[in-house]
């Protein structure tokens, strides 16, 4: 039984309206069944904010996961939008319920099955539970993750989970952006980066409050705004987004009051009173914020609105607002940092090995280590300890030990040999390591060795393949392969039996090693047995002695004797021959059995015959039945038996009576001596009755005359005679066979009864034929069933059905035109046959119109012949060809980036169009052009960057190209990332250096801060072709002052 019960709280329901009050909620599982048809639930007194507990029951039909849907309606009739929560329905016991939280777990994007996630320690509660938790993300996470919490009760019983998304991403060292440059917005669905609605933003310098107005144009009901922004290195962020409902147009009253609160909502009402102070915009007012509760941290500021009928608005959340204190450095390590050594047993580390972003709250003056540089060998394999120091622009100081763990990643040396070794008495054979190990090396020590196989059996004989691994103190491991061959030289045991064998009818018989052998083994498998003597006749029986050889697979063969035992037990051939006796004037007669010996034969030879009866009186008259017995040099008999007729000469009394028979089927019958014979006498005893006329057909209809004869056992005979009537009441047999015609021009064909006919008969004669259906049209396609009635020469009628297959053989005619089909955004086009169809037509209807080609792409682009394929409903078809013209209106997207270009004392500098593209796209690939490539001069130039397709589509945008001289600026450039710049970022192949500032090395780290490669002294590009698509990051060094930039390879 179901006993699962919802308990829910309603807390603050706050309408999207300004009604005073909430007059109705109802609910709902998994189907809206729309407004004011859910469950009602009886609504407690209040004033627009109601808490309220309920008990839902969910019945009998609800199982496994379901939604629950619930929304309230206030005073002036508007329903809100609908809350919903997931819940599982499973079969419980009738037992206590829980009374408290006693476990708590939770994971990143897979589930790892209950209670094998990351446990949380819970604080004490009575089954409501509010707590704070830090949870460490590592370092395997990056982009957007979800995590899952799921607690359990002191019943044991785990929780659904509860999920929420977060994004993570690498942050650059450096300067970096410093402005909001660009916003935008769009409704319900995403455009793509740049391709939202655009808002004209504020002057700012990173953090923007600004009044927007926007067009929700024809949008109706449900709907998701959702807005975004872009920096001033042309960066968009993350979306945001809020769900809001169109309706009808609602009379608003004034604003009189205000309240906000950070992070969590305390309720309406409860939150900080908030002074409005009106800006001279309709609507538009100013609020001073207090942050003296809050602690020193980012926090989310929630601010709503009452009017002067006391409703109080949704909240809004405008920003994130961080507060400050003097507090010491925060030092941020890498995890689980590890020092790999080389081929030679060392390494090092450095700051940049530990430090993983350690920040102040103000300024961050230095990040050190104990020592400059720490240097390892095999000796620190494992655990070593370091000491990071954090001092700030204000001297506060924190230092954190951080644990280097020195990894031996370098394989050992695996060396091997071969071996032969032999199996033995049970067939197996074993090996070890050492057997195989020949001089295995590791850069540090080999710790251990092990084989994949190390026993052996007989299905191993002959030469196989093992992998010796060689192991050492890390881990590493190497393997090589050797060949062990395996042989066999014990011989079989050899068990015998004795056997008993038959002599067969011809006197021979033959023994099988087979049955000789009584499970003789070998270590391996046995592969041939034979015997000396398999073949014996009469002159062996008795017991005979025979050799058995048994070989096994190896050729190892040896032998044994056995017993056997030749028998025969074949009785002989007892032939016979049937005589005749006549009784004498005493009425006996007697015999001897060399009058029934008739050529009886044994298979070695007879020693005596003998009669079971030799004499015979009148009780024997007629045909008696003797046994001859026949007895062999074994003691086998056989027996056989002979007739012996005893004979009488007189003669029996006929008596007759008269009968009517039917025909059957085939027009005959047969009637036998009773049906006619009416107790017919003789002396002794009749033996036999026979009639002149036994069978009848249709040309015997009515009387007829038979005479019966009767025989007694003596062969004497006397006749008289009878009448038999003949009558026929059978029904003609009706054979049809199934037909197929094909419909004329006109859709219609007729059958006659000579279609259907298939050889009926009747015994007495067909009279006549008939068909209930003789014509067809195109409605009838496929299979009928007609019936064919067939009369004979008696009246008497049959009937039999035949299926009649109408078909058509008429090809339809397939008619096309020429169309033209426009590429889609994805440069893609798909056609059906009813795109080109032009009135194709067929006698009876055309059921299917298909194109050999269906799709096509950007590579189509001009005209194509395409094939249509007409079908009708029989299956005849006719093809056609069209031209399909595909054309591409599409415009491409053109994206473009500022770049900072350097004369360098030169007259002139010149451009790529490749430098100012960010990504321009097209559905069927495109080429740059710019209008200006050349400069002379310094100064900020506007330049048009032009996307062109093969069509001729086009798009551009306009970027700016800022133009220096490093060698007129005397003033030393200030060490920032602002005066670097990398471009194009994403890159295929290199990344270009913009900057007056002069590097001595770079180095390029790939996401888990692992070092690639270091370049001194690089100059305008940074060759990236051998590397991975993925994000790195660039580490600039300028006069020991370092700068980082991440750069994406694609």
């Amino acid at each position: 039984m179901k006993t699962q019960i919802i308990t829910l709280l309603w807390c603050c329901i706050g309408m999207l309206g300004f009604g005073q009050s909430i007059t109705d909620i109802e609910y709902f599982y998994n189907t809206d069944p729309g407004f004011g048809n859910g469950t009602a639930v009886t609504v407690n007194t209040n004033t627009g904010t109601l808490t309220q507990t309920v008990s839902l029951p969910v019945g009998s039909s609800l199982s496994g996961f379901n939604t629950l849907y619930l929304r309230a309606k206030d005073d002036n009739n508007t329903w809100s939008l609908y809350d919903n929560r997931v819940f599982y329905v499973t079969e419980l016991a009738s037992i206590s319920g829980a009374t408290n939280i006693t476990a708590a777990e939770y994971f990143f994007n897979t589930d790892p099955g209950f209670g094998n996630a990351t446990a949380i320690s819970v604080d004490s509660n009575s089954g409501e539970l509010t707590q704070t938790v830090s949870l460490p993300v590592g370092n395997t996470l990056t982009g957007f993750n979800t995590l899952y919490i799921r607690t359990q009760d002191d019943l044991g019983t785990w929780s659904l989970y509860d999920t929420r998304v977060f994004y993570i991403t690498n942050q650059e060292a450096g300067t970096g952006a410093t402005t909001i440059a660009a916003a935008e917005y769009f409704f319900n669905t995403d455009p793509g980066f740049g391709n939202g609605t655009s808002i004209s933003v504020d002057a700012n310098t990173g953090d923007l409050t600004q009044v927007l107005a926007l067009n929700i144009g024809n949008l109706e009901g449900f709907n998701n705004l959702y807005i975004r922004t872009q920096d001033d290195l042309g960066v968009w962020s993350l979306y945001d987004k809020r769900l809001f409902y169109i309706s009808e147009d609602q009379i608003i009253s004034n604003i009189t009051a205000a309240e906000y609160f950070y992070d969590t909502d305390p309720g309406f009402g409860n939150g900080t009173p908030a002074t409005l102070t009106a800006t001279g915009n309709p609507d538009e007012f100013t609020v001073e914020l207090a942050t003296t509760d809050v602690t020193c941290d980012f926090h989310d500021f929630y601010i709503r609105l009452q009017n002067a009928d006391g409703t109080w608005s949704l909240y809004d959340y405008d920003l994130q607002i961080e507060v400050f204190d003097n507090a010491n450095p925060t030092i941020v390590t890498f995890p689980n940092i590890t020092a790999e050594l080389d081929a030679t047993g060392n390494t090092s580390i450095t700051i940049a090995d530990v430090d993983n972003g350690t920040f102040d709250d103000c300024e961050l003056v230095s990040v050190v280590l104990n020592q400059t540089q720490f240097n390892y060998t095999c000796a620190n394999l494992g655990a070593n300890t370091v000491t990071i120091t954090a001092t700030d622009a204000e001297a506060k100081v924190s230092s954190e030990d951080v644990t280097i763990t020195v990894e031996d990643n370098i394989n050992p040396v695996a060396v091997s040999q071969d071996i032969t070794i032999q199996l033995d008495a049970s067939g197996t054979a074993t090996i070890t390591p050492s057997q195989i190990e020949n001089g295995s090396t590791d850069n540090c020590a080999v710790t251990g060795f092990s084989l994949d196989k190390t026993s052996f059996d007989c299905s191993n004989l002959g030469t196989n393949t093992v992998t010796l691994t060689v192991s050492d103190a890390s881990g590493n491991t190497n393997a090589t392969t050797a060949t062990v061959t395996i042989g066999d030289t014990v011989k079989p045991t050899v068990n015998t039996q004795p056997v008993t064998v038959q002599l067969d009818a011809n006197g021979n018989a033959s023994v099988t090693a087979t049955a000789v052998d009584n499970n003789s083994t070998d270590n391996c498998t046995i592969a041939n047995t034979s015997i000396d003597i398999n073949s014996f006749d009469c002159s062996n029986l008795g017991t005979n002695t025979v050799t058995l050889t048994v070989t096994d697979q190896s050729g190892n063969s040896e032998t044994g004797t056995a017993i056997v035992t030749v028998e025969d037990s074949i009785s002989p051939t007892v032939v016979t021959q049937n005589i005749t006796v006549q009784l004498d004037a005493s009425g006996t007669a007697s015999f001897t059995a060399s009058q029934i010996e008739n050529g009886s034969t044994d298979n070695c030879s007879i020693s005596s015959s003998s009669l079971d009866i030799s004499s015979f009186d009148c009780d024997d008259l007629g045909v008696n039945t003797v046994i001859l017995s026949v007895t062999d040099q074994s003691n086998n008999t056989s027996t056989n038996s002979a007739l012996v007729t005893v004979e009488d000469n007189v003669n029996p009394v006929a008596i007759t009576k008269n009968s009517t028979v039917q025909l059957d089927a085939s027009g005959t019958v047969t009637i036998s001596v009773d049906d006619v014979d009416n107790s017919s006498t003789d002396n002794c005893s009749i033996t036999s009755k026979s009639l002149d006329v036994s069978s009848f057909t249709c040309a015997n209809i009515g009387a007829n005359t038979v005479m019966l004869t009767v025989e007694d056992s003596s062969g004497n005979t006397n006749t008289t005679s009878a009448v038999v009537t003949v009558e026929d009441n059978v029904n003609p047999t009706v054979l049809t066979k199934n037909f197929t015609v094909e419909l004329d021009a006109s859709g219609t064909v007729n059958i006659s009864t000579s279609d259907i006919e298939n050889g009926s008969t009747d015994a007495c004669g067909i009279a006549s034929s008939s068909l209930d259906i003789s014509s067809f049209d195109c409605n009838d396609l496929g299979t009928n069933t007609v019936a064919l009635s067939v009369t004979d020469t008696n009246g008497n009628t049959g009937t039999n059905t035949a299926v009649v297959t109408v078909v058509d053989e008429i090809n339809p005619v397939a008619i096309t035109k020429n169309i033209t089909v426009q590429l889609d955004a994805s440069g893609n086009a798909t056609i059906t046959g009813n795109d080109i169809d032009d009135n194709s037509s067929d006698n009876c209807g055309i059921v299917s119109k298909n194109v050999d080609i269906p799709t096509f792409t950007c590579d189509d682009l001009g005209t194509n012949t395409t094939t249509l394929s007409v079908e009708d409903a029989s299956g005849n078809t006719d093809t056609e060809v069209a031209t399909v013209t595909i054309v591409d209106t599409i415009d491409p997207v053109a994206i473009g980036q500022d770049i900072v270009k350097d004369l360098n004392g030169n007259t002139s500098v010149t451009i790529l169009a490749s430098e100012l593209d960010n990504g321009s796209s097209d559905n069927c690939g495109y080429t740059l052009s710019i209008d200006v490539d050349t400069f002379a001069a310094t100064g900020v130039y506007p330049v048009v960057l032009t996307v062109t397709d093969a069509s001729g589509n086009s798009d551009s945008a306009t970027v700016n190209v800022t133009v220096v001289d490093g060698t007129l600026n005397t003033a030393k450039p200030e060490i920032s990332g602002k005066n670097l710049v990398l471009y194009p970022v994403p890159s295929e192949d290199f990344v270009y250096i913009s900057t007056p500032l002069i590097i001595d090395s770079v180095t390029l780290y790939d996401v888990n801060g692992k070092a690639i490669k270091t370049m001194d002294r690089p100059k305008i590009k940074i060759d990236i072709t051998g590397i991975n698509t993925g994000v790195y990051f660039l580490r600039f060094n300028i006069e020991n002052q370092i700068i980082t930039k991440r750069i994406i390879k694609k």
